[in-house]
């Protein structure tokens, strides 16, 4: 499996620069283009699960609590459950709610534990304070956060655009315009790939309706009827 550092060698013979670019300049290159497609595309493998700790232990969110900190490089959120450990039970999936469209009050038996959320900066809200303790709040989301993890499998699944893409960003900081001209073709390519790469992924499976069904048209002359 290639590496940033051995990534950084074939980006360094492409630009045609001296050993000393590899330490660190060309390095923060690939990595800016790595944090880039985790920002603007929705990989399958940047979504992440995260779990809350609250102060009794490994399980509990604290009683009263709303506003739950996401993690570094929260992007967006996919689902959300609370789980409560003792039951070995969930509820329902909480649905999402912003400011112009405020939660309505229920009588579902999951309303004690919040039915809706909503974000404000990287704290995402529930509607309910917790009236219970050892409530575990459940998280899938989308994650552009650049870990090892992230860098291992962008490296493996997108070598050749994350390679183009870091000539170029790099030949545009050294000055080295001959590289530049002659990636960017490749480069517009790479990004025509990758744009259908990941939509295919994205929508995969994902079954769309346009428009609510329409029902049979209602005849012109019902029988009986009168001209």
């Amino acid at each position: 499996m290639t590496t940033v550092a051995e990534l950084a060698q074939k980006v360094r013979a492409a630009l045609a620069v001296n050993a000393e670019y590899e330490a660190v300049t060309i390095p923060s290159a690939i990595r800016r283009v790595m944090k880039r497609l985790l920002r603007d595309y929705n990989f399958p493998k940047s979504v992440k699960r995260y779990m809350t700790n609250g102060p009794d232990g490994p399980f509990g969110v604290e009683i009263g609590a709303v506003a739950h900190a996401m993690p570094p490089g929260f992007k967006r959120p996919l689902e959300v459950r609370f789980y409560y450990p003792a039951e070995g039970s969930w509820t329902n999936r909480l649905e999402r709610r912003e400011g112009f469209a405020l939660p309505i009050s229920d009588d579902d038996v999951d309303s004690r534990y919040g039915r809706y959320y909503w974000l404000e900066g990287n704290n995402l809200v529930i509607d309910t304070p917790m009236p219970v303790n050892n409530l575990k709040l459940v998280v899938w989301y989308q994650s552009m956060l650049l870990d090892a993890e992230a860098v291992a499998w962008l490296l493996d699944d997108m070598e050749d655009l994350i390679f183009t893409s870091s000539v170029v960003r790099a030949a545009a900081e050294l000055r080295k315009a001959e590289a530049m001209q002659a990636f960017a073709p490749l480069l517009q390519e790479e990004m025509q790939s990758i744009a259908i790469y990941a939509n295919e992924l994205e929508w995969n499976g994902v079954g769309m309706q346009m428009r609510e069904p329409r029902g049979l048209p209602t005849p012109r002359y019902p029988a009986g009827g009168t001209l």
